[in-house]
């Protein structure tokens, strides 16, 4: 993605990711520095997904130092894992500022992920100077976090379970003894 200037130096030109962050997958923009759009791409939140960001780069052509990337959240393992990859300019935008940058660029209320990916993309084309990078936590805040979110994850699924399996049990118990309760009550 690089360019040859006339007098035969590189130029390296910048494209900005923009990332829409959800739990369970991620829409994401990348965006050429005249603001003509290269890629949408929709990942899952699996390691897999974030590979296939990275493969998704390399086929652009561009480094890992050619590019910025703007997300709405630092806390997740999307981030953590494009810090280790080296990525290093990640923005973390304030989602106050993206969402009153929608108005802006688009009258009309409706939630489009892809879109939101371009438009973070593009805010941080336009505004980058408003945008402090993003710079990570020590490596035991980190695992502690990582901890944290498994743990909750571990509660929602366990308490699903358990709803689950009380909620059958009332079901079963209900249908069996209902009919006799209902029979008893009748004649009594």
């Amino acid at each position: 993605m690089a360019r040859i200037s006339r007098e035969g130096e590189e130029i390296i030109m910048k494209v900005y990711i923009g990332i829409d962050w959800s739990e369970n997958k991620h829409d994401v923009c990348f965006l050429h520095e005249t603001g003509e759009v290269l890629l949408v791409k929709q990942i899952p939140h699996t390691i897999a997904g974030f590979q296939q960001l990275d493969q998704a780069r390399q086929s652009l052509g561009v480094g890992r130092q050619e590019v910025i990337i703007g997300l709405e959240t630092a806390h997740n393992l999307l981030v953590d894992y494009l810090w280790e990859q080296s990525y290093e300019q990640i923005y973390v935008l304030p989602p106050a500022a993206v969402k009153s940058a929608q108005k802006r660029y688009r009258q009309s209320g409706a939630k489009d992920d892809a879109w939101d990916a371009h438009l973070i993309a593009n805010l941080l084309r336009t505004d980058q100077r408003c945008y402090t990078a993003w710079q990570p936590d020590q490596p035991l805040t980190r695992q502690i976090r990582a901890e944290v979110r498994f743990a909750q994850q571990l509660d929602k699924r366990w308490c699903g379970m358990v709803i689950g399996c009380v909620r059958s049990c009332c079901v079963t118990i209900l249908l069996h003894w209902m009919p006799f309760r209902i029979w008893t009550v009748w004649w009594a």
